[in-house]
C-alpha cells in the first residue's frame, strides 16, 4: 500500500541529517510510523467489522463454509495491520 509517505520520510530525514536537525528526524519518523499504524488500524477495524455482512451479502460462499469464511476474514485483517508495518519498516529503513 503505497501513500507517498515513506518517500516523503526519506526526502526529509535525508533534509534533516544534512542540516543536523535530529530533533526533526525523530519527529518525522514517529510521525510517519503513526499514521501507518492508524491506517493499518482503520482498514484492519473496517474489515473485521464488516466481515459477516461481506460474507453474507457480497461474496457467494456455501451456508456450511459462512462461520470459517467471517473468522477467516477477521484473521486476515490482523494480516492486514502487521503487513501495513512491515511495508512502513521495508520503506524507511532498507533505502
Amino acid at each position: 500500500m503505497q501513500l507517498g509517505l515513506g518517500n516523503a520520510s526519506i526526502k526529509y530525514v535525508s533534509q534533516y541529517l544534512a542540516n543536523r536537525e535530529e530533533a526533526k528526524i525523530a519527529k518525522t519518523f514517529w510521525s510517519c510510523l503513526f499514521a501507518y499504524i492508524f491506517l493499518g488500524l482503520l482498514g484492519s477495524v473496517v474489515v473485521a467489522s464488516s466481515a459477516h455482512v461481506l460474507v453474507e451479502k457480497f461474496f457467494k460462499i456455501p451456508d456450511e463454509l459462512k462461520i470459517i469464511s467471517v473468522s477467516a476474514l477477521r484473521l486476515s485483517s490482523v494480516g492486514f495491520l502487521i503487513s501495513i508495518i512491515r511495508f512502513w519498516g521495508r520503506q524507511i529503513l532498507y533505502r
